[in-house]
C-alpha cells in the first residue's frame, strides 16, 4: 500500500471515530472533512452532508407538537385553576353558613312561639292549647284556645274565647240533615271547625276553614248552605258561623285560622 493510500486511511479512520462520538453524544465531537462536514448541536447529531449552522429537519425541536408551551402560560393555567377552586369552596362555605343560619332562626322562632303558647295558657288557666270540647257538648259552652302568633281576630296574646249554642234546626227528619244548628260566635276573621260523626264510630271530619259570617252545613261546609236562610228560626249575627247539621254530628274543635 502507498503514502497516499494509507493517508485516506487514516482519515477514514479518524472521521469514523468522530462520527460514532457524535453519535453518541460526545459533546466535542465536531470533525469536518473535506468531503463529509458532520456538527453536533445540543439537540442532536447533525446528518452527513448538513452544513454547521443549518438545522436538521429530523432535529427533535423542529419536530410538529413538540414545541415547549411558554411557562409563563402555565403559570396562568394554575393561577386559574386555584381560583377557581377557591371560588367553589367559598359557594360552598356561604350555603351551609346560610343554611345554618335559616335553621337556627327557625329553631329560636319555635322556642319563641312555645313560651308565648305557655305564658297564655298560664294566664288564661288552661291545661292543653286546645282543650277537648266535652262530650256529648252542652248546649251552650265556650271553646278556649291559646295559639303564637295570634290569628286574626285573636286577642294580643293570642287567646281566643268562641261561644257555640246549639238550637234547633229547619228540617223535620234525620234524613234533612238540617235537624240542628250550632251558632258559633267568635271575634275570628275566618274560623277553623272539626266536626265528628257519631254514627260512624267516633270518626272525625277534616278541619276546614270558614269565613266569618257564613251559614254552611254538614252537606255543602265549607261552602254555603244551599237551604233558605229564610227559615232559619233565627237572624245571623255578624260574627256568627251556623253550621247546620243532624243528630249524628258534634263540634269537637274551633279555633281562629292564621
Amino acid at each position: 500500500m502507498g503514502d497516499q493510500d494509507e493517508e485516506w486511511q487514516h482519515k477514514g479512520s479518524a472521521l469514523s471515530d468522530k462520527t460514532a462520538r457524535a453519535e453518541f453524544g460526545d459533546p466535542g465531537a465536531i470533525g469536518v472533512c473535506d468531503h463529509w462536514p458532520i456538527a453536533l448541536t445540543a439537540k442532536g447529531t447533525r446528518t452527513v452532508g448538513a452544513g454547521v449552522g443549518e438545522k436538521d429537519p429530523e432535529s427533535p425541536d423542529q419536530l410538529p407538537g413538540k414545541a415547549d408551551k411558554p411557562v409563563g402560560g402555565r403559570r396562568l393555567q394554575w393561577i386559574a385553576l386555584v381560583l377557581g377552586i377557591a371560588a367553589s369552596l367559598a359557594t360552598v362555605i356561604g350555603l351551609f353558613i346560610s343554611q345554618s343560619g335559616s335553621n337556627a332562626a327557625q329553631q329560636n322562632a319555635a322556642t319563641t312561639d312555645a313560651a308565648q303558647v305557655r305564658t297564655c295558657m298560664a294566664d288564661h288557666h288552661l291545661s292543653q292549647p286546645e282543650p277537648p270540647i266535652p262530650d256529648p257538648a252542652p248546649s251552650q259552652f265556650v271553646v278556649r284556645s291559646c295559639a303564637w302568633p295570634p290569628a286574626p281576630g285573636a286577642a294580643q296574646d293570642g287567646f281566643t274565647a268562641i261561644d257555640v249554642s246549639t238550637v234547633a234546626g229547619p228540617g223535620q227528619d234525620e234524613a234533612s240533615d238540617a235537624t240542628e244548628i250550632d251558632r258559633i260566635t267568635s271575634p275570628c276573621t275566618d274560623i277553623q271547625l272539626v266536626y265528628t260523626n257519631g254514627s260512624q264510630g267516633k270518626s272525625n271530619f277534616p278541619r276546614f276553614t270558614v269565613a266569618v259570617p257564613t251559614v254552611t252545613s254538614m252537606d255543602t261546609a265549607p261552602k254555603p248552605w244551599t237551604g233558605l236562610t229564610d227559615s232559619l228560626p233565627f237572624d245571623p249575627g255578624p260574627n256568627e258561623v251556623d253550621y247546620v247539621r243532624n243528630l249524628d254530628q258534634t263540634l269537637s274543635a274551633a279555633s281562629c285560622a292564621s
